[in-house]
C-alpha cells in the first residue's frame, strides 16, 4: 500500500498545484471539521471524494480502502463510549447496556473521525510529503523537526518493504501452514526485521555522508506549481458556503 500511495501522490492530477495552497486548504478544512456540525462533515465527505476521486484521479476503491482504517478503530472504540455500566442489588450484579446519548456521541465522533481523515488524506494523496517539508521550511519550523518527519517517513517506508518481503519469503517456504509455526515463524520476521533495520539504517548514514550531508537536509523544487483559478474559486466559495451554514447553524 505505501508503494502505492507514492506512485499516487506523484501521478495525481492535482500534483502541479502549489503545495502552499493544498496544506492552507487542508488546514482550513481541519478546523471546519472539528468545529463543524453532522450536516457540515458529512457534506465534507462527499466534496473530499469528488476532490479526491474525480479531480485528483485516485481509485475510489483505493481511497475507500484507506477510509476504512479510521473507520475501524471508531468501531473499535464505539463500544467504550456507548456501553454503560450499571451496578444492582439483583440476582445478577452488573447490567450492561447500549445507551442512547452514547451511540449518539459515539456516531457523532466516529462521523468526525471520518471526516478529520478525508482532509488529511486530500493533503497526503495530492502532495509529496518533501514539497509539504519545503512549505513548513518557509514557514520557519525547525529544521530538526523537519529532518525527523523526513527520516520517520524513510524508515517506515524501509520498515514497509522489509516486513512485506519476509513474509512474503516465510509463506512460500509454508513458514504459517501450522499453527506450530506460527509462534517460531513471527518471532523470526521481528528479529529479521530488526537486523535489516539497522542495516538499512547504516546505509542511508553512509548514503547521506557521502553526498556531502553537513546535518542540514535540502529541499528541492522539481517541477513549476501553477496555481488553477477554477479549483481555487470552487475552494473559497465552497468552504465559505460551509462555514456560512455552520454560524447560522449555531446562532440559530
Amino acid at each position: 500500500m505505501h508503494h502505492q500511495i507514492d506512485s499516487l501522490v506523484y501521478l495525481n492530477r492535482l500534483r502541479y498545484l502549489p503545495p502552499s495552497e493544498k496544506l492552507l486548504f487542508t488546514i482550513m478544512l481541519f478546523l471546519l471539521s472539528y468545529l463543524g456540525g453532522r450536516f457540515v462533515q458529512i457534506i465534507l465527505i462527499i466534496w473530499l471524494f469528488i476532490w479526491i476521486v474525480v479531480y485528483a484521479g485516485i481509485p475510489w476503491r483505493f481511497y475507500l480502502q484507506l477510509l476504512t482504517i479510521p473507520l475501524g478503530f471508531g468501531m473499535v472504540s464505539l463500544p467504550a463510549i456507548a456501553l454503560e455500566i450499571v451496578w444492582s442489588d439483583n440476582l445478577v450484579p452488573i447490567n450492561f447496556y447500549f445507551s442512547p446519548s452514547g451511540l449518539i456521541q459515539g456516531a457523532e465522533l466516529l462521523l468526525r473521525a471520518i471526516t478529520v481523515s478525508s482532509s488529511m488524506y486530500f493533503l497526503l494523496l495530492t502532495t509529496p510529503l518533501i514539497e509539504i517539508l519545503e512549505v513548513l521550511a518557509k514557514l520557519g519550523c525547525p529544521s530538526l523537526i523537519l529532518e525527523l518527519l523526513a527520516l520517520m517517513y524513510r524508515f517506515i517506508a524501509i520498515l514497509t518493504e522489509t516486513a512485506s518481503n519476509l513474509l512474503l519469503a516465510q509463506q512460500s517456504r509454508g513458514g504459517y501452514s501450522r499453527r506450530s509455526r506460527i509462534i517460531t515463524s513471527l518471532g523470526l520476521l521481528v528479529t529479521q526485521l530488526f537486523k535489516q533495520s539497522l542495516e538499512n539504517y547504516r546505509q542511508i548514514v553512509l548514503g547521506l555522508n557521502s553526498r556531502g550531508f553537513t546535518g542540514k537536509l535540502r529541499f528541492w523544487q522539481p517541477i513549476p506549481y501553477k496555481s488553477n483559478l477554477r479549483y481555487t474559486l470552487e475552494a473559497l466559495l465552497g468552504y465559505s458556503c460551509l462555514v456560512f451554514y455552520a454560524i447560522l447553524k449555531k446562532s440559530g
